[in-house]
């Protein structure tokens, strides 16, 4: 029946290496931890029992243009399908909420900042889920990169909604932050399945400059190519904002309101040089930058996957390797470089 669903509702002729295995576990009702590159299919691994089994199966993800390029490809498909966030009207959110009560999705998204909302993990024990993945799942870890607090708040929706089986995804977890999403999310006898980390299309390279005008020039040699959407990662606010202008490309950093960040992000896919500068604050324990984050659950992770970023640079080297490998994430089928 999966197969048969991969093939007559998303048009795939075969699984992916390691999606299988996770389709096979979630329809057995069991608990699925996925470690997957990014690119690799994660999302087929819960599509597709979702629309086998039926029922309603809860997505958190903290990304709202995932949100919305996950329900747009779903709908498309003819797979009924939504989203609760900020980016709608309260009136909206209550209307699907009701549609989700009366059975008529078999996928339900919503940011995990929504569940610190009085009064919604109630709802959401009303609506009869039948699964509850959790995208991005390295976020429940104190000990991951990306840590989010909200996240914390769902073994508390899992158990308001009667256990149902749940499944986190994710495309970087150490050994060590595997072990903690599994603990936070209380997952039973979980299937954990490691995919590895290689992305084959990807080209990485280091590239050493002598000085910040030498690193300007190399970043406008390897981005001079008109047409190629890129994303390129600096270190500070001003610093964004310096090169952005510097470039005269569009900036998207943790200081901006919602509306400008978006209008950045605008402005950055429909330029002609299809360029934009993001950074994070130098402190990334600041309150200032907890609380933009929390406030824009877009983040440029999910940039690659609505808009085909060609390049990846980072206009300096990343604290770590897994900061390295989130930068390269948006990346499609040309260089993630680090200039």
């Amino acid at each position: 029946m999966a197969e048969r669903t991969l093939r007559e509702v998303f048009g795939l002729d075969a699984f992916r290496p390691g999606q299988s295995d996770v389709v096979a576990a979630m329809l057995a009702g069991r608990d699925v931890l996925s470690v997957a590159p990014t690119g690799s299919g994660k999302s087929i691994s819960y599509w597709v029992p979702a629309v086998v089994d039926g029922g309603l199966t809860l997505v958190v993800s903290p990304l709202i243009a995932l949100m919305k390029d996950q329900v747009d490809r779903l709908t498309d498909r003819g797979v009924a399908a939504t989203f609760v966030n900020s980016s709608v009207t309260s009136f909206e959110q209550r209307e699907r909420l009701r549609r989700a009560l009366d059975g008529e999705y078999r996928l339900l998204f919503l940011a995990p900042e929504r569940l610190a909302r009085p009064g919604f993990i109630d709802q959401l024990a009303e609506l009869r889920i039948g699964r509850i993945v959790v995208d991005e799942a390295h976020c429940i870890s104190t000990w991951g990169h990306d840590f989010r607090p909200d996240y914390r708040l769902l073994s508390g929706a899992i158990a308001a909604c009667g256990r149902p089986p749940v499944a986190g995804f994710t495309a970087t977890a150490t050994p060590q932050v595997r072990a903690d999403i599994a603990s936070s999310l209380q997952l039973r006898d979980p299937f954990i399945s490691v995919s590895g980390f290689n992305r084959p299309t990807l080209t990485l390279a280091v590239i050493r400059c002598r000085g910040e005008r030498a690193k300007r020039d190399q970043l406008r040699s390897l981005l001079a190519t008109p047409g190629q959407q890129a994303l390129v990662y600096v270190g500070t606010v001003s610093a964004a904002e310096e090169l952005a202008a510097e470039l005269r490309v569009s900036c998207y950093h943790g200081r901006q309101d919602a509306q400008g960040a978006m209008e950045g992000l605008r402005n950055a896919r429909s330029s002609t040089a299809r360029l934009i500068a993001t950074c994070r604050p130098s402190s990334s324990s600041s309150r200032a930058w907890r609380t933009a984050r929390r406030s824009k659950s877009t983040l440029m992770r999910g940039w690659g996957r609505c808009w085909p970023t060609r390049r990846c640079a980072s206009a300096g080297t990343p604290a770590s390797r897994t900061t390295s490998a989130r930068r390269a994430s948006p990346a499609g089928a040309m260089p993630a470089t680090t200039a």
